[in-house]
């Protein structure tokens, strides 16, 4: 059961940790963007958002996803001319969707935008990147997927991009690897590596 959705799940979690880990071997570069609220928000996190959408539909067709991001500002950036953080954020998603234009990253970004239904109907929720802050500072930080049915969630992956799969390793050391975590409802919880 949920075998077709948790292999999509891994794939998109995947695909968004590596344009993490690209993003952050060159964020000296690309600076933090502010959201409203002054929490900050990066091209990683605008990069992943759109993987994971783009991945999801590819594989699933049609899917409602509720995540934190959306494209109105980088759409804002791109049409007042030359933007250093569109053309990072370009850069990153090409290097798993390496055929997609700004406006198809735009309209994937923007898919994560959706209201959750009401009732029993499915649909998908995604932190593109929880713990910006330790992101930004080179710690610890996931990329968090679940599904949601009926209010519960059926099943869930975690990329953590640098943590290591061995637990004597100390957590403050980035591993150049990273792990990746994925559980199903009722059939249990297993781990990987992330490039794997």
């Amino acid at each position: 059961m949920f075998d077709r959705e948790i292999e999509a799940a891994k794939e998109a979690v995947r695909h968004a940790s590596r344009v993490c880990r690209a993003v952050k071997r060159k964020l000296e570069e690309v600076r933090a963007i502010a959201k409203d609220d002054k929490s900050p928000v990066t091209v990683a996190d605008l990069g992943s958002q759109a993987v994971v959408a783009h991945v999801l539909e590819e594989e699933l067709g049609h899917v409602v996803l509720v995540a934190e991001e959306d494209a109105k500002t980088v759409r804002g950036m791109a049409s007042s001319g030359a933007s250093p953080i569109v053309d990072a954020l370009l850069e990153a998603v090409h290097l798993v969707w390496p055929d997609a234009t700004a406006e198809q990253i735009f309209d994937a970004i923007d898919r994560g935008g959706q209201e959750p239904p009401s009732g029993s109907n499915a649909f998908w929720t995604l932190d593109p990147i929880d713990g910006t802050k330790g992101f930004l500072r080179g710690e610890q930080y996931a990329v968090s997927l679940a599904r949601i049915e009926r209010g519960a969630p059926t099943l869930g992956v975690l990329g953590c991009p640098n943590l290591a799969l061995d637990k004597k390793k100390p957590p403050n050391d980035p591993d150049p690897v990273g792990s990746l975590y994925f559980a199903v409802h009722g059939q249990g919880l297993w781990e990987a590596r992330v490039g794997a």
